[in-house]
């Protein structure tokens, strides 16, 4: 009986409404297998917020995520500070970025993503892109 409640409850879990930070995580791990603009566009809350995203092409991948704040300006708007290191060998990028989130539905969307800081240690230039 006790198996059987704590099933119930990890799959309620799972399945329930993503908060900010795990909207975040998984659009990361989406990117880095995206085939297309379009497969991102659930992440976001419209389609302008997604076309002024822009990542270093790949193959870089996403080394590190790190939640430094969140901050709750109303019940439905948050503001998410998230430190990102990307590397490809022995290139590393270390991003700070600060995510605006908004409740659609019981559901957290990317409103708008902003750079804060960079630093970038590479041996040649890199080519910086919207994706796909």
């Amino acid at each position: 009986m006790r198996f059987f409640l704590f099933m119930c409850l990890f799959f309620v879990s799972c399945f329930g409404p993503i908060g900010p930070e795990q909207r975040v995580r998984t659009f990361y791990k989406d990117l880095e297998s995206a085939s297309s603009l379009s497969s991102l566009e659930e992440h976001f809350s419209s389609a302008e917020s997604l076309g002024e995203f822009e990542v270093p092409i790949k193959p870089y991948e996403v080394k590190k995520l790190k939640f430094v704040s969140l901050n709750e300006k109303a019940s439905d708007k948050v503001f998410l500070t998230v430190d990102l290191e990307l590397s490809k060998g022995r290139d590393q990028i270390e991003v700070r970025k600060i995510f605006e989130l908004s409740k659609i539905s019981e559901d957290w969307k990317i409103d708008k993503i902003e750079n804060v800081k960079t630093y970038i240690e590479i041996e040649k230039s890199i080519e910086i892109k919207k994706p796909l």
